[in-house]
């Protein structure tokens, strides 16, 4: 069932911190294309290893902007907090989803980066921020830890997830002005989140 993009998070996210709360996830979009994939991995592994080292907060990944298109979400970066052999970890200053034309030439020319929705964080810092702005979803999904590893697990999760609220995870949490929210800027490399026929042709 399609109970939007918070469910789709967090579902496995409290699975894993049921196990290992103190576990470092790294959320991948199914539908993204990445050419380099071992240089975007090796990226990857750099922002983990700087996260087990903070203990805290969440670290998108965003991809630098090679035109001003109207149908992705923009990041712009503020002060700088750490970084990786890339460049700067920064925290996240403002969002723009889908600007007009103008905003998003705006951003490309700021070097606003593309949000990939790639996110590297602590599963007890997604459950914690959970239990802040989606109380209900956190109660639902809570409510169904104690069967994890029971045969029961099954029927449990598809209780939970068919009762789920529907939220999206970027309006709902990454919009919300977190305060240790932060943003790392991928090499330069071939990023696409292929969600048009259009950008699949470009490929």
């Amino acid at each position: 069932e399609n109970r939007d993009t918070a469910a789709g998070v967090l579902l496995p996210v409290y699975w894993i911190a049921a196990r290992d709360p103190e576990a470092t996830v790294v959320v991948y979009p199914s539908d993204h294309f990445v050419l380099e994939g071992a240089a975007f991995l090796a990226h990857v592994a750099e922002v983990v290893a700087f996260l087990d080292r903070q203990r805290d907060g969440i670290i998108l990944l965003g991809a630098r902007a090679t035109e001003p298109d109207t149908e992705y979400g923009w990041i712009e970066p503020g002060e700088a907090v750490g970084a990786t052999a890339s460049g700067p970890i920064c925290r996240v200053a403002r969002f723009r989803e889908k600007p007009t034309p103008q905003a998003a030439a705006m951003c490309l020319a700021r070097e606003w980066l593309w949000n990939t929705f790639v996110m590297v964080a602590k599963a007890s810092t997604l459950v914690s921020v959970a239990d802040v702005l989606l109380p209900g979803l956190h109660r639902r999904l809570t409510a169904a830890t104690p069967f994890l590893g029971t045969r029961r697990e099954g029927w449990a999760l598809e209780q939970a997830y068919a009762s789920l609220p529907r939220h999206n995870f970027s309006e709902t949490v990454l919009q919300a002005g977190l305060p240790f929210l932060s943003v790392s800027a991928l090499p330069p490399l071939t990023w696409s989140d292929l969600g048009t026929p259009q950008r699949l042709f470009k490929l």
